[in-house]
């Protein structure tokens, strides 16, 4: 009886869970907020960057590969956003939002074109499901993902019609994920190709393989900017293949464990780890996901009885999956979130698949909880929201306000200095220089001692004892130890506001002109 009604309403029960998780992950947007940690501030610098030279060729660094950088094309994606608002980032915030609704209905319509209907919406409740905890800190992975269902359909149609121009719109689509993420475009490229070549050798199908000159597209700016930069993106990884990069590395084994450890485990993504919730803490989800894990495997490799509408859809996105974790494995380092988030839909779909397909208690059983955990966890998360909105460091509304307690302080002529642990301080940089604009009377001087100087000061890290704010102000900004502030303004989450007043041979005492670089290291 419930089976048979779930059955017949399932296009009104996800429609309103879909409108539910969107409400929780909208939850800072309502707030008039967004999560602003340094890589979303780093997005907004760069924008700015945009919005004064027009053409800008790399995106973010690449934190996997010293001097790699992914492509602008995130970046290019939110600035008509970042325009309209006058740079404010509650503007590009609304846009993430239309961006997730966009990503649900293309996904819906491009699934149920290769699958049904039911497939469809169940997949597309746990992308919604999946979207809860991201909406509100967009990033760049976050363009790779919303790729992946088209990525996977382009390349079905094409085994389905033999179609050339689907094979153009997969290649297109790589090139895409590229832009966005390389840890997963590159991969991803590699894996097409041999799919692709095999495909093409066993139908003779030999004049489609002119449809990869359609990359050149999307990586033209890596092009471009190699062939006027002399190849440094290119020296940069071949260093990293040769092990000169100064980074931390796995050795194979514990690569091994732990990307066997994120496919079963964490990288599906169904529960997510939550400490202040007693049942979603680590070792609590762990076994969630590998319950989750043995149903997806014996289906797949046991059961074995997936419907013919559905096989080559199973096996192009296992093939991804899979292939993706075991190309990763030439990667020496530790396979993180935003490397394996956007490959996530890819198991979804298999999952969405094999719930419909199969339609039994324990299949059915299981998504209800995942549906539910999403909703408890996107809940939680929303309640928790009123101990961070406005008084921790990665949020807008907190870097705002220094900002804000800065330019009505009253001065009409003053400098400012930035310290933070990570020595980016992105996010307190782009709250000042979001300020500026907006205070056009006021004559600002950036990482400038003035007679009133202020000193934007983060709490010193416990995990480095090495690092202090009054060790910085010594010899970087060259502030005598003995030299006290006017005036300090606590504020909240360790952080302060030091006011200075500077004589002539305070002035005189230059600061470090290293510690000006801004946006250099992106």
């Amino acid at each position: 009886m419930l089976k048979k009604f779930i059955s017949k309403n399932l296009h009104i029960i996800a429609l309103v869970y879909i409108f539910f998780c969107l409400i929780l992950g909208a939850w800072y947007l309502l707030h008039n907020d967004l999560f602003f940690p340094s890589d979303i501030a780093r997005d907004f610098l760069i924008f700015e960057e945009i919005n004064l030279k027009k053409i800008v060729l790399i995106g973010p660094r690449s934190s996997a590969i010293p001097g790699v950088f992914h492509g602008p094309l995130w970046s290019y994606l939110n600035f008509p956003a970042f325009l309209i608002g006058k740079g404010n980032p509650i503007y590009a915030a609304w846009f993430w939002l239309l961006l997730t609704l966009i990503f649900l209905w293309t996904s819906f319509l491009l699934i149920k074109n290769i699958t049904d209907k039911k497939v469809a919406i169940v997949n597309t409740m746990l992308l919604a499901a999946m979207l809860i905890p991201w909406i509100k800190k967009f990033y760049n992975p976050i363009g790779a993902l919303f790729l992946l269902p088209a990525l996977l359909y382009s390349l079905v149609k094409y085994e389905q019609t033999k179609k050339s121009y689907f094979l153009g719109l997969h290649f297109l689509i790589v090139g895409l994920i590229i832009q966005f993420q390389m840890a997963v475009g590159g991969p991803l490229l590699i894996l097409s190709l041999v799919w692709i070549s095999i495909f093409i050798i066993k139908n003779r199908l030999y004049k489609h393989l002119l449809w990869i000159l359609i990359l050149s597209l999307p990586l033209s700016t890596f092009i471009v900017f190699e062939l006027v930069h002399h190849f440094p993106q290119f020296h940069a990884a071949i260093n990293f293949v040769l092990n000169k990069a100064d980074v931390p590395k796995f050795g194979l084994f514990a690569r091994l464990i732990q990307r066997l450890y994120t496919l079963a485990l964490e990288g599906l993504y169904f529960f997510k780890a939550e400490e202040s919730l007693y049942f979603f803490k680590p070792y609590i989800t762990s076994i969630f996901n590998i319950f989750v894990s043995m149903i997806i495997f014996f289906y797949l490799f046991i059961k074995k009885s997936i419907k013919p509408k559905y096989t080559d859809v199973t096996k192009i996105a296992l093939y991804f999956y899979l292939g993706f974790y075991f190309l990763s494995l030439g990667f020496n380092g530790e396979l993180r979130v935003h490397y394996w988030l956007p490959i996530v839909p890819a198991i979804y779909l298999i999952f969405s698949i094999i719930v419909v397909n199969y339609a039994q208690k324990i299949t059915l059983i299981c998504l209800s909880i995942v549906l539910l955990t999403a909703l408890i966890q996107g809940t939680s998360e929303a309640i928790d929201a009123k101990n961070k909105i406005g008084l921790s460091e990665d949020d807008w509304q907190f870097q705002q306000k220094i900002a804000q307690t800065i330019f009505n302080d009253g001065e009409k002529d003053f400098g400012y200095f930035i310290f933070t642990p990570d020595i980016y301080a992105y996010e307190s940089k782009y709250a000042m220089s979001y300020f500026t604009k907006l205070n056009a009377d006021k004559n600002v001087s950036v990482y400038q001692k003035k007679t009133v100087t202020y000193l934007i000061v983060a709490p010193n890290p416990d995990f480095r004892p090495d690092i202090t704010s009054a060790e910085w102000k010594k010899s970087k900004i060259n502030i005598p130890y003995e030299k006290l502030p006017e005036k300090t303004i606590e504020l909240t989450d360790g952080y302060k506001i030091e006011k200075y007043h500077f004589d002539k041979q305070d002035l005189s005492m230059l600061p470090n002109r290293d510690i000006n670089d801004w946006l250099y290291f992106r």
